[in-house]
């Protein structure tokens, strides 16, 4: 029941935070996930997810049939207006703008970058002027502006390493590690979690803010936590088989 809260509640943020990298990413890692479960807990999974959404929206929709109908609206307009990189979705357009802003900035300062207070001056969209910002949209693109090419090979060589620890173990798991569920879960969940990371780093200035930092600090200390209790698991299991 706790578990079930939980999700509702999950999708019900995920929902009204109008936010479609975080709706791709957590339908990638539902797909990812559905892996490494047997089948009727995929049918399970799926089932609840159908009936979840269907009971959700005749609810709505009985109760408040007009809310419901404009919410539905906002929801196309922003799904439909990712097809559109000019004119349409300004959230998209101010991405590029930045990254054309930064490119410039970052083949004068390869190596150093430019700083992790650096502001750039970019065209706002939305706003409909120039204005300094202290981020910059895509992540990536704001390792380099801000560190330079050195310092963010070191930051993505750590996501890869720890990314394949936990691709790894997970994979393991799957075949033959015996282990307690809740290791086992927070195993695969930091596997299927990982492409949701890159998702987001694409999409929001990411390493270099503070949310971000703790979110990696935590995903890192579970990573490795649960892969020195699979290993610790998996000494025992050769040693009782030995």
């Amino acid at each position: 029941a706790l578990v079930l809260l939980f999700a509702l509640l999950s999708g019900a943020g995920l929902l009204q935070s109008m936010t479609r990298s975080l709706w791709v990413a957590s339908a990638f890692c539902l797909v990812i996930l559905m892996f490494f479960l047997r089948p009727r807990h995929n049918i399970a999974l799926v089932s609840t997810i159908v009936v979840v959404a269907a009971a959700a929206y005749l609810t709505a929709s009985s109760m408040y049939p007009g809310i419901t109908k404009i919410a539905l609206k906002i929801l196309e307009k922003r799904v439909t207006s990712s097809t559109q990189l000019t004119g349409g979705d300004y959230s998209f357009e101010t991405r590029l703008i930045e990254a054309e802003e930064a490119s410039r900035w970052i083949k004068e300062n390869p190596l150093a970058g430019n700083g992790l207070r650096a502001e750039l001056l970019s065209w706002g969209p939305i706003e409909r002027f120039h204005w300094k910002k202290p981020f910059i949209h895509i992540g990536y693109i704001s390792l380099l502006f801000k560190f330079g090419i050195p310092i963010t090979l070191v930051v993505m060589g750590y996501l890869f390493a720890f990314t394949g620890r936990s691709i790894k173990d997970a994979f393991r798991i799957r075949s033959s590690w015996k282990a307690p569920p809740i290791v086992k879960g927070v195993a695969i969940g930091a596997a299927v979690f990982m492409p949701a990371l890159y998702i987001t780093i694409t999409v929001a200035g990411f390493v270099d803010q503070r949310y971000g930092n703790m979110l990696l600090a935590v995903l890192f200390a579970l990573v490795t936590i649960s892969h020195d209790l699979l290993g610790q698991y998996r000494q025992q299991e050769e040693a009782a088989t030995a």
